[in-house]
This record gives structure tokens, sequence and C-alpha cells, in this order.
């Protein structure tokens, strides 16, 4: 399983700020293909949550008067600011 950012600060006290990024996608890219396959599957669920809470949150407004952008990929008409 790829490091998070904790876990690389343990392995290698005193690493600079900028090197737990590289150091991170050194771990990534070295990951085998199910563990991303993973970590694809969770982002694509995470992303389907945030569209859906996102929608729900702009219908509020809506339904309170406020004026609201439209979600990139939305084809309805939406006012704006």
């Amino acid at each position: 399983m790829p490091a998070s950012t904790p876990q690389v600060l343990r392995d290698m006290p005193g690493i600079a700020h900028g090197e737990v990024s590289a150091e991170l996608g050194r771990r990534w890219r070295a990951a085998d293909a199910a563990t991303k396959q993973v970590y694809g599957e969770r982002a694509v669920q995470d992303a389907r949550r945030a569209t859906a809470e996102l929608r729900m949150y702009r219908a509020y407004l809506v339904h309170q008067g406020l004026h609201v952008c439209p979600v990139r990929g939305e084809h309805r008409e939406w006012v704006w600011y």
C-alpha cells in the first residue's frame, strides 16, 4: 500500500518538505496494479459522493433564493452571481 505523508516523515526523519511529495510519487509509481486499482475505485466513489453533495447543497441554495454558478458538465440554466 502506498505511504501517506506521516509514514514518509516517520520513515525519513528530517526530509525536506518538498522531498515528501517526490518520495510519495516514487512510492506510488512502485505500487502494484491491484493497489492502484483500489485507490482508483475509491476516487471514483468519492467523486460521485462529492458531486451528489454539491448538487444537494446547490439545490438548497436555490430553494433559499440564493444565486449559484453552474456546475461544470451540467447544462441546466443557473443564475450567475
